[in-house]
C-alpha cells in the first residue's frame, strides 16, 4: 500500500458512509470489506507512538500516538461503527451546537466532534486515560470543558474499577462483570442531575 493510499481509502469511506445508510449493519458483505479496508488503512496511518499528522477526511488533519491500553490499542478507537459515528457528526454539524462526551477516553470523539464546530464538555474518571487526552486535545490544537468525574445517578464518591486488560471498558462498581484483571478506587463521580442543571440550554 503506498503512503497516499490508506489515507485516500478513508476519504473514500467517509464518502460513502452517509451515502448507503442501509450498509450498516455488521451483519453485511459491505459492512464487512468497508470494516477490513478501514481496519489496514488506520494501521497504517496510526500506528506511530510519536504520532503525526494524518489527513483525516472531513475532519482535516489527525495527530493520533499509538498507545497500548491493556489487551486493544488505539487503533481499536478507529473500527468502522465508530468512523460511522464520525460520519453522523459531520452530517449534524448545523443542527446542533454543543455535545457531551461521556466516557471521553483518550479523547478521539471530543477531538472529532470540535473539529465539526461543536462545544465539547468531556467527562473521563480515569487519570491515564486523561493524561493522555489532554495531550492529544493540545496535539491537534482542540480545547474542550474536560470534567475529570465520571457520571452516575449517584452523587458523591463511587468505586471504580479499572479493567487493566482494556481500560476502555472500566465502570463503576457493580455496573458490570469484570472481565480480566482489575484495580478499584473512590474516584470522584460526577451527578446525572447537576448535569443536567448545568447543561446548556
Amino acid at each position: 500500500m503506498s503512503p497516499d493510499e490508506p489515507v485516500a481509502v478513508l476519504e473514500d469511506l467517509f464518502d460513502a458512509i452517509p451515502r448507503a445508510p442501509g450498509e450498516h449493519a455488521t451483519s453485511g458483505a459491505v459492512w464487512r470489506l468497508w470494516n477490513r479496508l478501514a481496519r489496514k488503512s488506520v494501521a497504517e496511518c496510526f500506528s506511530s507512538p510519536a504520532g503525526a499528522p494524518v489527513p483525516f477526511g472531513p475532519f482535516g488533519s489527525l495527530v493520533f500516538p499509538y498507545v497500548e491500553m491493556g489487551n486493544i490499542t488505539s487503533l481499536d478507537l478507529f473500527g468502522l461503527d465508530e468512523l460511522i459515528l464520525f460520519a453522523f457528526y459531520a452530517a449534524n454539524r448545523g443542527r446542533y451546537k454543543r455535545v457531551v462526551d461521556f466516557g471521553a477516553n483518550i479523547g478521539l470523539h471530543s477531538i472529532i466532534l470540535a473539529r465539526c464546530g461543536f462545544e465539547v464538555r468531556a467527562f473521563e474518571p480515569d487519570p491515564a486515560h486523561i493524561e493522555l487526552q489532554e495531550r492529544n486535545l493540545a496535539l491537534n490544537g482542540v480545547r474542550t470543558e474536560l470534567h475529570k468525574a465520571a457520571v452516575s445517578l449517584d452523587a458523591g464518591h463511587l468505586e471504580f474499577v479499572r479493567v487493566l486488560g482494556n481500560t476502555t471498558g472500566s465502570h463503576l462498581a457493580g455496573a458490570k462483570a469484570n472481565a480480566g484483571q482489575s484495580t478499584a478506587g473512590p474516584w470522584l463521580m460526577a451527578h446525572c442531575g447537576r448535569c443536567r442543571e448545568q447543561a446548556w440550554a
